[in-house]
């Protein structure tokens, strides 16, 4: 009976690792598009420069692109899956972090 309990830790412990990576993963070329448009902040601008909403405020409108939004369209799916996925941990094993994280996802 404890191997398989061991087994369904182990099973959702690789879920929540690919979880967090595919993540990271779709994070990155949002991230790198937007240092290509001129987004990012140099070094004397972080130590001194203007608050980020006034940064955000200056930068130009643009529509998204295909690709932006393809992004956005799977980034809102594994948010909406790590709630998910935290409710099931939850559910299994009663610890109010996963409960306090899966309500966070749903925001």
């Amino acid at each position: 009976m404890q191997k398989q309990g061991n087994a369904r830790q182990a099973r959702w412990k690789r879920i929540i690792l690919a979880l967090a990576g595919s993540c990271l993963l779709a994070a990155a070329p949002l991230s790198a598009a937007a240092f290509r448009r001129g987004g990012g902040m140099r070094n004397e601008q972080r130590r001194s420069g203007p608050g980020l909403a006034s940064v955000i405020a200056d930068l130009p409108y643009e529509e998204l692109s295909a690709e932006e939004v393809s992004y956005i369209t799977k980034m809102r799916e594994e948010e909406k899956l790590a709630g998910d996925v935290y409710r099931v941990l939850y559910d299994m094993w009663k610890l109010r972090i996963f409960s306090n994280i899966a309500r966070s996802e749903d925001r």
